[in-house]
């Protein structure tokens, strides 16, 4: 049985005989792995989010206690099982998205197209370009492969909106909190923010995982593949 990130051979997909040259580099395993963590950092950040609206709601403090000897609340405890969950989650996530982003540019490749994988990972990381570059490279990575009426809309303009809105709020989440020289605490907008936030970080997690499985669909049909199941 072929691994699932062999290169598969154009002319064995479509069913003719061997021998076969090396075709496309398949970017399906890598599509079901990043697909899988980003619903679960969907869930993830919708949980985080749940956590700071009943802490909006109820008045109560997420923030761990600042001495020992104060027992620690219900909430304090659950947000801090949120953290913890975030901190394990959400950076292989984003390792495993950037790793299918680039098989992906790669396989355009080997259908003729001149985009740089490795520049569509770098301008994740560049400041400034970053804020539009990243959603660029996405719209191109979609118009490359052949769309037909029955396709779903990748949507990806809301998945930009949802990170770039959630980015803002971070920032004014800071603000208000007076930043480090000067913090001056107002836990109900704080609250309020964080809560909007985690929101749109879990809805950007799920539009990705949504974006990732109809690509796969779309550039398999490119060699005949069986299109691989995707959530809805």
């Amino acid at each position: 049985m072929r691994p699932p990130d062999e290169r598969v051979p154009v002319a064995e997909l479509v069913g003719l005989p061997g021998p076969f040259p090396p075709g496309p580099p398949s970017s399906a395993a890598r599509a079901r792995g990043a697909g899988l963590l980003l619903w679960l950092t969907a869930g993830v950040f919708a949980f985080g989010a749940l956590v700071m609206f009943w802490g909006l709601v109820t008045g109560s403090s997420t923030s761990l206690a600042e001495t020992p000897d104060e027992p620690m609340t219900a909430l304090q405890g659950t947000f801090l099982a949120f953290a913890c969950l975030n901190l394990s989650v959400v950076l292989p996530t984003a390792v495993l998205f950037l790793l299918w982003l680039h098989r992906a540019r790669s396989r355009q490749r080997a259908f003729g197209s001149t985009a740089s994988p490795r520049w569509s990972v770098l301008v994740w990381f560049i400041p400034v370009l970053s804020v539009v570059a990243p959603y660029t490279e996405m719209q191109d990575l979609f118009a490359r492969e052949e769309a037909r009426p029955t396709d779903r809309n990748p949507l990806l303009g809301l998945w930009w909106a949802c990170l770039i809105a959630s980015g803002v709020l971070g920032i004014a989440g800071w603000v208000v909190q007076g930043g480090i020289a000067n913090p001056s605490p107002r836990p109900t907008v704080s609250r309020a923010i964080a809560f909007a936030s985690y929101a749109l970080l879990a809805l950007a997690a799920a539009l990705a995982a949504r974006f990732i499985g109809e690509f796969e669909r779309r550039t398999a049909r490119r060699c005949g593949a069986p299109s691989p199941s995707s959530p809805a």
